[in-house]
């Protein structure tokens, strides 16, 4: 045999050699895991149920029109619900927790660590006081449309 007939040989042999290595080394050695937290997601009802909500219709800001199917989608799943009516936890105090973000808040699922800041520059409290969330949720949609709601889309469009 020639020593230009052996060159390719050789390589095709250390290749082979090569990735019969990789393809042990990859069996035999343990694939690092990141500690990842496990998040309970909470359970929808197909017809969530209202929970009572005082609401002075006189005194509050009212949700621009655009917005109630698309909170409703975001609160409860279905379009055509009243979203005021579910934007309580059941403890009727603590806005609705979002269920594949727990960031997410309220009726409309205002995500707080995206808009905390914002939120506090105009110094709004969305957590505690139910017509900041409304003046902070239509100021969300006046300046962005419902590009922040884009997720939900298939339910509300």
């Amino acid at each position: 045999m020639k020593q230009d007939d052996a060159e390719p040989l050789i390589r095709n042999v250390l290749v082979a050699l090569i990735i019969t290595a990789i393809a042990i080394a990859a069996f035999l050695i343990p694939t690092p895991t990141a500690d990842i937290p496990e998040v309970e997601l909470k359970d929808i009802p197909p017809k969530a149920e209202a929970r009572d909500v005082e609401v002075d219709n006189a005194k509050a800001p009212s949700l621009r029109s655009a917005l109630v199917p698309v909170c409703s989608c975001e609160a409860t799943g279905n379009p055509n619900n009243e979203p005021v009516v579910y934007h309580y936890e059941e403890d009727g105090v603590t806005p609705l927790i979002g269920r594949y973000n727990s960031a997410d808040r309220g009726m409309c699922q205002i995500n707080m660590d995206a808009h905390s800041g914002t939120i506090e520059e105009m110094g709004l409290d969305i957590l505690s006081d139910f017509d900041d969330y409304i003046t902070y949720t239509n100021h969300l949609y006046d300046t962005q449309g419902l590009k922040p709601w884009v997720y939900s889309k298939h339910c509300w469009q």
